[in-house]
């Protein structure tokens, strides 16, 4: 959506210990959802360019996984090997685990530890 198509025109630089704080809020955010069988949050990002700072938090984070969510899992599954469709980004609904590693991985991945630049200051939501 809307932010990997900011990121791939402004990458999202931080300080090592900016990116060290969010990465603990996110493994601390993502790992209270699993617990509580949450899945298909998304992160908010703020970006104050005045003031070179960015704000995190997770939202939307009200959908459990139930026996209806895992339902729609298999059925997608089943629907893409019937059409033999190539299925390397996975299937939309899946389990709180995987998706909190899938969540963990784009967060990893989408901001960049640098000694060098000053966009710094990462406010991450209460954990």
């Amino acid at each position: 959506g809307n932010f990997h198509a900011y990121i791939n025109q402004n990458p999202l630089y931080v300080t090592e210990e900016s990116k060290r704080l969010l990465t603990v809020a996110v493994h601390n955010d993502t790992l209270f959802l699993t617990k509580i069988n949450v899945m298909d949050y998304s992160l908010l990002l703020l970006v104050d360019e005045e003031k070179n700072k960015l704000t995190v938090g997770i939202i939307d984070y009200i959908r459990q996984y139930t026996m209806d969510k895992q339902a729609e899992t298999y059925y997608k599954m089943a629907i893409d090997r019937v059409a033999m469709k190539a299925v390397a980004a996975g299937p939309t609904v899946i389990a709180p685990p995987e998706y909190r590693d899938r969540f963990r991985e784009a967060m990893d991945r989408d901001f960049i530890a640098s000694p060098f630049f000053f966009r710094s200051n990462i406010v991450a939501a209460d954990s």
